[in-house]
């Protein structure tokens, strides 16, 4: 794994690119931006989405990509509830320096929200 990447409110990308990734009680959370194929949908679509939909509840985003250069501790299994979830981790430091996230862009979820 050379990068993970996280997700934010495309209203953050400015004070994300002047101050870096800070963390929020205590934890930055990132992922691996693949594409998953859950059992109940017929087509993949990225763990992206499905985070942006299921977890913090966007229809928009904006996604950084993150170096692991900039990550100074270890990476922890986020122990989440969801399909993707053995591709989210989290890191216990208080910030990831700017120089280390590159803006990738804003995006609109491409699926639906999965209904139980």
């Amino acid at each position: 794994m050379e990068e993970l990447y996280h997700i934010t409110d495309p209203r953050n990308v400015e004070a994300i690119q002047r101050e870096g990734l800070k963390a929020h009680a205590g934890k930055i959370f990132l992922f691996e931006d693949i594409s998953i194929k859950p059992v109940w949908y017929r087509e993949p679509y990225c763990v992206a989405d499905h985070i942006a939909l299921n977890q913090v509840f966007l229809k928009e985003f904006a996604m950084f990509k993150v170096s692991m250069d900039g990550i100074e501790k270890p990476l922890i299994l986020d122990d989440v509830a969801e399909i993707c979830s053995q591709w989210q981790w989290y890191v216990e430091q208080d910030r990831i320096a700017p120089e280390y996230i590159e803006y990738v862009g804003k995006y609109k979820t491409k699926k639906p929200v999965m209904i139980w």
